[in-house]
């Protein structure tokens, strides 16, 4: 019997992420719970019989963590009821129409950390006060594409220094008995793409939108922290 996985589909992935900003939006009703069922094949379908690459377990994590978003989110309970936006009530949200309710839940499923939401991340770094005009707006892309360009070039510069690392290339000894030098410039090495990667994949999303009128800066807080901050593991992780 053969293991190979089909290609990763998005058109599937895309109906997914339908799917549950459709079952956030609608009311509660006996057959809203239904939804979930695609929901879970869809994704345990993705995660368990298609091949995403190098980003496998990145978009597999990403899938699952949906999935339960989902099954809390439609099943346990209604997220219009108990979740509301800053200046919201609890529930002010029911009674509005379809496409508002559409459009409440596709911010809602768009905001992992709660950003701008009653229950926002209390340790999220301090986002940039709305800003209205275009001039402040431009300015706020201006500043993301720069951080795109930096993130680029350090993303170059770590490659360069892997290749040079010793301890990567076929046939070296384990990492454990190399130098405590070899050791500290292999985890910079491998930490660091994983940041400049998250972080330009962020800037560029926040400056699409922006751009397109569709968010506001306010909406787009830096993704990472301040190094300096990692103090304490409870600071690390939180």
């Amino acid at each position: 019997m053969s293991n190979a996985r089909s290609p990763f589909s998005l058109p599937l992935f895309g109906l997914l992420q339908a799917l549950i900003v459709l079952g956030y939006t609608l009311r509660l009703s006996w057959y809203r719970p239904l939804l979930f069922i695609p929901i879970a094949a869809i994704s345990c379908y993705l995660i368990l019989r298609t091949d995403a690459g190098f980003a496998g377990s990145g978009i597999g994590g990403a899938i699952a963590t949906h999935m339960l978003f989902a099954f809390d989110g439609i099943v346990l309970k209604d997220v219009k009821q108990i979740l509301y936006r800053v200046g919201e009530k609890p529930g002010q949200i029911l009674p509005a129409s379809f496409l508002e309710r559409l459009s409440w839940s596709w911010h809602l499923h768009n905001s992992p950390r709660g950003v701008r939401w009653a229950h926002e991340l209390s340790h999220i770094p301090t986002y940039p006060a709305t800003l209205s005009t275009p001039e402040q707006k431009r300015a706020f892309v201006t500043s993301r594409i720069f951080v795109v360009v930096f993130s680029v070039a350090l993303q170059l510069v770590i490659s360069i220094i892997n290749g040079a690392n010793v301890a990567l290339t076929p046939g070296a000894p384990r990492l454990v008995d190399q130098s405590v030098y070899v050791r500290v410039m292999s985890l910079v090495g491998l930490a660091t793409p994983a940041y400049t990667c998250m972080n330009a994949l962020h800037c560029m999303a926040s400056i699409i939108l922006v751009a397109a009128g569709i968010s506001e800066p306010a909406d787009w807080p830096p993704l990472f922290g301040c190094l300096t901050n990692m103090y304490s593991v409870q600071n690390f992780w939180r």
